[in-house]
């Protein structure tokens, strides 16, 4: 039965054809006072945007273009259990305050994506019956003789949440055995609210079905995920089992009718509740000659022979001549001139145009529909042996335009931008656990949108074009590549980071504009977007697949690859990383070349609390420059959490003289400025570099706090030998 009640959306027409779509909710305890009483009432609700005239549309009407899929509910009483309440042994903290608050001995800040607070280490938790999910923060640093005194209790670090603290699953006994622990600070409950994204809390959840609410929710475990599933059904929590599907190894996409969203969000196996993934979107030889890919296609004779890639897109990739000998169609459907033009960049053989050949073609290719892409790339990765996915797609944020009819409708979800989210945790773990190259197109929304200056609602990036890469795209362990033009030079509609949490977005950037490629009638079609850009980086990193091969004699860990091409590439603009062209150009040249030199210059170890990683080396007299780049493979960060970097990794360089060096960091708060140097403890990317090396011993120390896991392998590279 569906509980819930239609709302209002205004769609306003201006002079120019545009229109701007604007959702309202009847929704008043989570929106400031007196927002739309009229609403509420069944009242008229009017929009007012400077310069057009107002649309009134009666109470109770939807006009929300149903076909974009964008539908929110009467959710005041149904979501009225997160009206704001005071937490027994927590101290919330505003963003001002936080600036300045001092912490007392052991006490640690917890930043959540909703909240700020501290607890009170004489508050004891009261569980109850059973095991509840609490939070523990520990007076120090996660240690050996730490993990040996929680061993004893029977407690298990579940989750790293932020600045030592953790999420645990903890009867009453262990709960009291967890007080008498020197290394134990505090302990506290979590809130529902905690486990419930602000994107609801502050604007209600963005999409209905006829079953009512779609969310995505998230548990910690695969086990988990299956138990609730069953749990949900059993109890009839969820209507159907149409009305629920796993989206990955620990979240499942599910419908449920408003009055049970509160039952959902208060079981203790749920992590998190978001908005539901929402609806996406479809985001060579001048690209191959600018990353230096026809150099080591001829100079090495690679063609990313046994290498096999995946490509997730939308409808079905064609038969061409060039795919066909290689290709196999693994979702059939409509057939797609984008899917097939991104495959012809990917590993076209330039059958019929050898000025259209893609970027690895000897290589084999699967190719899939992008629905169900997380649960079908750990079958692909674990069973199938793909070692490299593309995808060239993303969710509609924003502006958005309609290509059949020319006009732009806003999407009121610009949360997204930046967003860490569902899918960027489950390809992180995709990534972890299967060692996938996962390789994303970074958007095109970069100053999306009406351009006059009357427009209540600015471009997307709000005039500078930064924090315009949504959704998924802000996966710590994948590659995202913006796009340039053919002299390099940044397009007007590339994504630009940074992500919420400040790490650097893209990782690298390609050519990808009037690529000639793969059409769906034997033919070749020009198109650009950062969609034309990350196939480029796939079908590069086959090239670099095959070649360590052949080299080490084994295939390169996920992070190695992504550390050869991130040191290698070529830094754009200011020096250092930037937020519009990460580590820069791919430069496929520079990285065959570091692959070549052997493993004193790509190599992998494992970092621990207990000891720093000591990388002894010489410079030579009259060294132009040294660099050192790290890449680890990150666990999926925490949803409910601020903070994304779960293991943090550093590292500082030593001079035969003592004088240290440390890594470039990015300033978020202020993007367009150039990179500095210090410690960065939000990056899963470190990089040194020094100019005019003093000659002599130098030394490289690695440390670590390893929040999860016994150790972190991480990935060097470098440009002198260790």
């Amino acid at each position: 039965m569906n509980t819930r009640k239609t709302l209002f959306a205004i769609a306003l027409v201006s002079a120019s054809g545009y229109y701007y779509l604007q959702h309202y909710s009847p929704q008043r305890e989570l929106f400031p006072a007196g927002e739309a009483t009229a609403a509420e009432n069944n009242a008229p609700a009017v929009l007012d945007v400077a310069g057009d005239k107002a649309a009134t549309f009666g109470g109770g009407e939807t006009r929300a273009n149903e076909q974009h899929g964008y539908r929110l509910t009467n959710q005041v009483a149904e979501l009225a259990f997160l009206a704001d309440q005071d937490v027994a042994g927590r101290r919330y903290l505003s963003t001002n305050a936080l600036q300045s608050y001092v912490t007392q001995p052991g006490e640690s800040v917890i930043r959540l994506k909703g909240a700020n607070f501290v607890l009170d280490p004489e508050h004891v938790p009261n569980i109850g019956s059973g095991s509840e999910y609490i939070y523990l923060q520990l007076t120090d640093g996660l240690t050996a003789e730490t993990r040996d005194q929680l061993a004893t209790t029977g407690v298990v670090l579940e989750q790293f949440i932020d600045n030592n603290t953790w999420l645990i699953e903890v009867s009453n006994e262990q709960v009291q055995q967890l007080t008498l622990l020197d290394q134990v600070y505090a302990m506290g409950e979590r809130d529902v609210k905690d486990k419930v994204s602000p994107s609801i809390l502050e604007r209600g959840v963005r999409e209905a079905s006829e079953s009512g609410y779609v969310v995505a929710v998230e548990v910690l475990t695969a086990d988990e995920r299956r138990e609730l599933e069953q749990y949900l059904l059993s109890t009839a929590l969820v209507e159907g089992p149409e009305n629920i599907k796993p989206l990955g190894k620990t979240a499942l996409h599910v419908e449920v009718a408003g009055a049970n969203f509160n039952a959902i969000a208060n079981i203790n196996s749920v992590a998190w509740i978001d908005n539901a993934v929402g609806e996406e979107m479809i985001n060579n030889s001048n690209a191959a000659k600018l990353s230096n890919i026809d150099t080591v296609r001829h100079g090495l004779g690679l063609t990313g022979a046994g290498v096999r890639l995946a490509i997730w897109d939308v409808g079905e990739v064609a038969g061409h001549y060039d795919l066909i000998a290689r290709l196999t169609v693994q979702d059939g459907g409509d057939l797609s001139e984008h899917a097939t033009h991104v495959a012809g960049t990917m590993v076209g053989d330039g059958s019929l145009d050898a000025r259209a050949k893609g970027m690895a073609p000897a290589a084999t290719l699967l190719a899939y529909d992008m629905a169900n892409d997380s649960i079908e790339m750990r079958h692909a990765a674990e069973d199938l042996k793909i070692v490299i996915s593309n995808h060239s797609y993303g969710t509609k944020v924003g502006w958005v335009l309609d290509k059949k009819t020319g006009d732009w409708y806003f999407v009121d979800n610009q949360y997204r931008f930046g967003n860490y989210s569902t899918k960027a945790r489950l390809w992180d773990e995709i990534v972890k656990d299967t060692g996938l190259i996962i390789v994303k197109s970074a958007g095109n929304d970069r100053d999306d949108g009406l351009t006059t200056a009357s427009e209540k609602q600015p471009a997307d990036g709000g005039g500078t074009g930064f924090s315009t890469i949504s959704s998924y795209a802000n996966a710590k362990n994948i590659i995202t590549v913006g796009a340039v033009y053919d002299s390099g030079r940044m397009t007007k509609f590339s994504g630009w980071g940074p992500s919420n949490d400040g790490r650097i977005k893209p990782d690298v950037v390609a050519n990808g504009v009037w690529l000639k490629s793969t059409g769906t009638d034997n033919d070749y079609t020009r198109i650009s977007g950062t969609s034309m850009a990350a196939p480029v980086v796939s079908g590069a990193s086959a090239l670099l697949v095959e070649r360590f091969r052949q080299v080490f004699d084994e295939a390169p860990k996920a992070s190695q690859l992504k550390a050869a091409l991130l040191h290698t590439a070529m830094d754009q603009g200011n020096p250092g990383p930037d937020y519009d062209t990460g580590w820069g150009l791919v430069d496929l040249e520079a990285a065959i070349d570091l692959v070549d030199q052997g493993r004193d210059h790509l190599f992998a170890r494992t970092i621990t609390n207990e000891a720093a990683e000591n990388l002894s080396f010489v410079v030579p007299a009259q060294q132009s420059m040294f660099k050192l780049t790290m890449v680890w493979t990150d666990p999926k960060g925490a949803a409910s959490s601020a903070s994304n970097l779960i293991n943090d990794l550093d590292v500082v360089l030593v001079s035969p003289s003592g004088q240290r060096f440390y890594p470039w960091v990015k300033d978020s708060n202020s993007p367009a400025s150039a990179a500095t140097r210090g410690i960065n403890n939000v990056d899963n990317i470190e990089q040194v570099l020094v100019n005019n090396p003093e000659p002599g011993h130098w030394n490289a120390y690695i440390t670590g706090a390893i929040n999860q896991g016994d150790g972190q392998q991480v990935s060097v590279a470098t440009s002198i030998a260790l």
